[in-house]
């Protein structure tokens, strides 16, 4: 049975024998575990796991991205809540962001119809040029 590990093909080159190819390892020469982030896959963890060369901004050798206070130095913890914040800090844990998924948007509703254009009042007719007008009478003298 074979042992190669999964994308790797037969005679691939491996030049740490960490099991992952060198074309897919970010540190060919450092024998390290199989990570999803290609930028530290088959790269060498370091102290408490974090990977070597991961930045520490506050220098309290505990990686930024396991430092719940990575601005200021503190002391290891095994809770990850205050691991590298001072004592008596409780730090705030990077979350990561959240996963978008892709949703199929409702099927547009067409507009309502405009309403209907109002009917063509027709103008009177004209007067005839000779038409006599009568008027009320009673309204004569008021």
């Amino acid at each position: 049975m074979p042992t190669e590990s999964v994308g790797r093909s037969p005679g691939a080159s491996d030049r740490d024998n960490d099991r992952i190819p060198d074309t897919l390892d970010a540190c060919p020469d450092a024998a390290g575990p199989k990570s999803n982030d290609a930028a530290l896959n088959g790269c060498p963890l370091g102290g408490w796991g974090a990977p070597v060369g991961a930045s520490d901004r506050d220098a309290d050798k505990i990686a930024d991205i396991q430092d719940a206070c990575p601005d200021v130095a503190g002391v290891k913890s095994p809770d990850p809540k205050i691991n590298g914040c001072p004592v008596g800090r409780v730090g705030i844990i990077p979350q990561p962001a959240p996963k978008l998924v892709a949703t199929t948007p409702p099927a547009a509703t067409p507009p309502p119809p405009p309403p209907p254009a109002p009917a063509a009042v027709a103008a009177p007719p004209p007067a005839a040029a000779n038409a006599v007008v009568w008027y009320k009478p009673w309204t004569w003298f008021n």
